[in-house]
């Protein structure tokens, strides 16, 4: 699709929002948009998101323009967009989908998305930590950032506070740990510092997400080539699930299943050290809880400084010859996070439906009362506050892949043979390291 009208349109207002990024508005020209049908994608509850496209259109006098979604998965909108593309019916695509890095990456080694580099660029020093780097693949930008959740830690305030242990003291890896041992030896083993997943989420929630970005750490090096066996952040980071289930501070129960639910209502399971996503699970499957709870940033390695990497995904165009949305859709993403007024009449809208939202990514937003309000699950603290203080000095998630699938289908089986006491760290470490190199390169 030819980009550069609606780009030099879009570029010439961007210093305006910038001027205006405190002031809870955006000023824009009253355009007039191409009639017709904008359609969206979306995993998850898509049709929350059209409350909002509605209310830009209403809000900004925009007729003759009808919002539709559809709902579908990763995979899904894989076998659409191929066949889209391949077959050049272009008109039964969607303007824009909400994708995360590994699609991005999928979906521009086939050029299907619009390069945003040069829109969004000059508004990342207004982003919030870590927005830009979910929606970058090799070094340019293919989304608009939707939402960016960091790694934080949950912990058991009646535990810290029987045991009498300050929950400071989890700041660092390092502290965190110690704090696992001082459990264990005054509970007689009955209270553990966290728990793990017998499958593949311990590779990802752990691993993935935490300990190796936190540690520097890499499956492969810039060029592609693998470098999980040598590199000494991943190594680290390895090692130090290896303490964590060699001095048995882990309890085996999965997250997001009734025995995990039950060890919290049990007071077995001291922190929890997950994405902040998982909050959404402990309010839902434990409410008697309410009020035990508190939230504390991910802790870090005290040598490397570094914060468990957010997660995030964004609103990508779809780059089809016939593409007449564009602007409208960055139109409305500028709304979204910049007409701060807007924005939480729609997230106090979604509260009160019990529907999905996110955080701001706007720095200056965040600083509104509305956004630091608090949560009466977690003994009055707020989660929003709590999610925007756990973005500071996070990692970079780990630099995406094409061969990331495939990598974490290596991997994740040697975790889960150590995990089962059928291997050493370090064995599972060398066999994952060896595998990698004879199937990806």
């Amino acid at each position: 699709m030819k980009t550069g009208k609606w780009m030099m349109a879009v570029l010439s207002g961007l210093a305006a929002v910038s001027m205006l990024a405190g002031c809870g508005k955006t000023e824009e020209a009253e355009k007039e948009y191409p009639e017709g049908t904008f359609m969206y994608s979306s995993a998850g509850l898509p049709q929350y998101k059209k409350i909002f496209f509605d209310g830009f259109l209403e809000r900004n006098g925009v007729e003759g323009i009808q919002v539709e979604y559809q709902a579908a998965d990763a995979s899904t909108l894989q076998q659409q967009m191929l066949l889209g593309f391949n077959s050049g019916t272009f008109d039964d695509l969607p303007d824009v989908i909400y994708v995360g890095p590994a699609e991005i990456a999928q979906f521009q080694e086939y050029d299907m998305l619009v390069d945003l580099t040069e829109l969004l660029e000059p508004l990342g020093d207004q982003l919030v930590d870590g927005a830009l780097d979910s929606v970058t693949y090799n070094g340019k930008i293919y989304a608009y950032p939707d939402e960016i959740r960091p790694q934080v830690l949950y912990y058991n305030r009646n535990i810290f506070e029987k045991y009498d242990i300050d929950p400071a003291r989890c700041e660092t890896i390092e502290g965190w740990i110690d704090v696992g041992r001082e459990l264990k030896e005054k509970s007689n083993g009955t209270v553990y510092l966290s728990n793990y997943d017998p499958g593949k989420n311990t590779w990802r929630y752990y691993l993935r997400r935490g300990f190796i970005p936190q540690a520097g750490g890499r499956i492969f090096d810039e060029e592609g080539k693998v470098v999980f066996g040598e590199d000494e952040g991943t190594k680290l980071a390895m090692n130090t699930l290896g303490t964590l289930m060699d001095e048995e501070l882990l309890l085996s129960v999965p997250w997001m299943q009734p025995a995990c639910f039950d060890s919290m209502r049990d007071d077995q399971i001291a922190t929890f050290y997950i994405g902040a996503f998982y909050d959404e699970h402990m309010q839902k499957n434990v409410p008697d809880d309410a009020g035990k709870w508190g939230i504390l940033p991910a802790p870090y390695f005290q040598e490397i400084g570094l914060r468990g990497a957010p997660v995030g995904g964004g609103a990508a165009i779809v780059k089809k010859p016939n593409q007449k949305y564009a602007e409208l859709f960055h139109d409305i993403w500028l709304d979204y996070n910049f007409n701060f007024d807007a924005r939480k009449e729609y997230v106090q809208q979604m509260m009160d439906e019990g529907g999905p939202y996110s955080n701001s990514v706007v720095k200056e937003a965040l600083k509104d009362p509305f956004w630091q309000q608090g949560d009466d699950y977690y003994g009055g603290q707020s989660l929003m506050k709590a999610e925007a203080d756990g973005l500071e000095g996070c990692a970079p998630p780990l630099a995406t892949n094409l061969n990331d699938n495939l990598a974490d289908g290596i991997i994740s089986p040697e975790i889960e043979k150590f995990l089962a006491g059928e291997q050493t760290i370090e064995e599972a470490i060398a066999n994952a390291d060896r595998q990698l190199k004879e199937k990806i390169q």
